[in-house]
């Protein structure tokens, strides 16, 4: 055996398994550490010890294991050796606040500690050189499964990521495909179509030129098979059309002609043509036929022929503006279409068909339409409104009647949906109160919103009778009185309060109610409506300081009549008819709330002249 040989054997170091009673003596010996310690005073997170060595300051301390030293990590990361004079570990904790009072505990704390973790170190890796350098080995070993975890982690993600991008590239390719297949197939189709049109251009074609030729030989006085034309019959003669409607037996004959032009109001020229036309209209509670005899004038600065207006009807209708009216008002207080018929019938004696109510009822609604969007912008203006929405069908399909009622005036409008988009719809950039249930759609329009007290009051009844639980009913009844006490004068809203008496009352029922809500409950129904009172929190005593009303009844009435409509006729069968609805209630509603009667209203706008501008119906008293 060579030297070499002789010193690698020497340095061969031989690790002897430790008895089951040497294990059993480093157990008792850790646990009586850990009972001296103190879990409130050291603790290990796998990596430091966590020591509090005032109140203040908390700090980190490890084992080097390269020096074979005990290391202090301060909060802000400055570490420092722990010595064993402690000059330097005093200095250091000096400069981190810690006072002279606190020293001494924290010098025989830190002395404790470091005798702690000597006995750790020396129970797990021994007194001798070979087991500091096993250990440090093990340590470094254990750092270098470390970084291969690490390694194959980043391949995993890179693989991971290369599978994402093949999925999408494949994916990409898949679309591509299908769309290059759409592609020709629609080239295809053009190409076919195209193909059909050059056949029917080529027949057109041969067509003319045949024709040509019949009309050349004629010209040369060929005989040829082609037929005459046939020519339609003139009016009054045998098998004629007439030019115009004739009512035998009509009791009344007006004259409808004017001398300047309405649209510049210059003088006309003489009576170029005369034209009968018969409208049938109710006057002064008869049904009277009246023939009028339209006149058509020249007016030279508008340079074309001028007829003249109809009084009190509209352009190429059968009734007149009256009759119109009535039939669209019968129909929009739920009356059915046969009912509206019966009425005229014994009433007037005069048959009506389904298409004709219908065809009155539209034409009302589209002269009609500056009125109604006038109402929206006189809502827009006040300081508050009100709004509400129920359900409704447009071809069997669910669609959604929103409703919005200022202080005189209410607009309807039939939309699709029940959110946000379609609020902002009906208020657009509308900066007052908004009074509405807690349909959480009404908050994103308005600068501030009142809550409905009476959905809460219905709400807290219904539950009540469902719930018999001691802890509801109790809470049921201090948020009743919360409730009922805003509404008094004492304690709630009052006309006669000035801004400071009612900002001092808003505040004491916000008091109150979060009084209310600051507890711990254990009731489903509770927890329930304390998060509905979280988000609603600041709106339900907007009343008291704005003089608002704390209740939505006024939404609520006035949406009503598409309630009754929906139990009539369950919704409309077109697309185009729910504006139809939603012009004609509004106008009606407006006129209800202002003290006029809507039909006059209705009769009058539709009378005025063309190009008049829109104007409300005025507010009787």
């Amino acid at each position: 055996m060579t030297s070499k040989n002789k010193k690698k054997k020497q340095q061969t170091i031989t690790v002897q398994r430790p008895s089951t009673a040497e294990i059993q003596k480093a157990i008792e010996d850790a646990r009586h550490i850990v009972d001296s310690i103190g879990y409130d005073k050291m603790k290990f997170d796998g990596k430091y010890y966590t020591i509090k060595i005032s109140r203040r300051i908390q700090c980190k301390v490890m084992y080097n294991i390269q020096n074979r030293v005990v290391v202090i990590v301060m909060p802000d990361g400055t570490q420092f050796r722990l010595d064993g004079d402690y000059s330097q570990t005093i200095t250091m904790l000096r400069k981190h606040g810690v006072t002279s009072e606190e020293l001494a505990d924290t010098k025989d704390m830190l002395s404790h500690t470091r005798s702690v973790l000597d006995s750790i170190w020396k129970m797990h890796i021994g007194h001798t050189d070979a087991a500091t350098n096993l250990a440090r080995d093990n340590v470094r070993l254990l750092n270098m499964v470390t970084e291969l975890q690490d390694h194959i982690r980043e391949i995993q993600s890179g693989f991971n990521t290369a599978l994402s991008y093949s999925k999408k590239a494949a994916d990409d390719s898949a679309r591509e495909t299908k769309e290059a297949k759409k592609a020709k197939k629609k080239a295809e189709e053009e190409k076919d179509k195209a193909n059909t049109n050059l056949k029917k251009t080529n027949e057109e074609l041969a067509k003319t030129k045949k024709r040509n030729s019949r009309l050349a030989a004629e010209n040369n006085n060929i005989k040829t098979k082609r037929k005459k034309k046939y020519k339609k019959p003139v009016a009054g003669n045998k098998g004629g059309a007439r030019s115009s409607r004739v009512a035998p037996g009509i009791p009344k004959h007006e004259t409808a002609d004017q001398c300047t032009c309405h649209v510049c109001d210059t003088k006309l020229g003489g009576i170029t043509r005369e034209q009968p036309r018969i409208i049938e209209d109710v006057i002064n509670g008869r049904w009277e036929v009246i023939q009028y005899m339209v006149t058509r004038r020249w007016c030279p600065h508008c340079k074309k022929l001028i007829t003249t207006p109809v009084p009190n009807a509209l352009h190429k209708q059968r009734f007149g503006n009256r009759a119109l009216a009535m039939m669209s008002f019968l129909k929009m207080i739920g009356v059915s279409f046969g009912k509206i018929q019966m009425i005229f019938l014994a009433f007037y004696n005069i048959h009506l068909s389904r298409d004709a109510i219908l065809n009155a009822v539209r034409t009302v609604s589209n002269n009609l339409q500056n009125e109604y969007e006038l109402i929206q912008k006189e809502i827009l203006k006040g300081k508050s409104v009100h709004g509400d929405e129920t359900t409704w069908r447009v071809m069997g399909m669910l669609w959604w009647v929103w409703c919005v009622v200022g202080k005189d005036a209410v607009w309807f409008n039939i939309q699709e949906g029940r959110g946000k988009d379609e609020a902002k719809k009906m208020l657009p950039n509308y900066k007052g109160i908004v009074g509405s249930d807690s349909w959480a759609a009404w908050n994103h329009v308005g600068a501030e919103h009142q809550k409905c007290h009476l959905h809460y009051i219905r709400d807290l009844d219904k539950t009540k009778k469902e719930n018999d639980s001691k802890e509801f009913q109790t809470f049921a009844k201090h948020l009743r009185r919360i409730l009922d006490e805003s509404h008094t004068s004492k304690k709630g809203y009052d006309q006669n309060d000035n801004d400071k008496t009612r900002q001092k009352k808003n505040r004491n029922l916000l008091r109150r109610l979060w009084y209310l809500m600051d507890k711990d409950y254990t009731d489903a129904d509770c927890t329930r409506y304390i998060k509905r009172l979280y988000r609603e929190f600041y709106h339900l005593f907007c009343f008291v300081i704005h003089g608002v009303d704390w209740h939505n009844n006024a939404a609520e009435r006035a949406i009503r009549c598409f309630v009754l409509l929906r139990k009539v006729m369950y919704g409309n069968r077109s697309e185009f008819d729910h504006e139809t609805y939603a012009t004609l209630l509004s106008i009606i509603g407006t006129c209800m709330m202002r003290n006029v009667n809507p039909l006059e209203y209705m009769v009058t706008s539709l009378s005025k002249p063309a190009g008049s501008p829109a104007t409300l119906p005025p507010i009787q008293t």
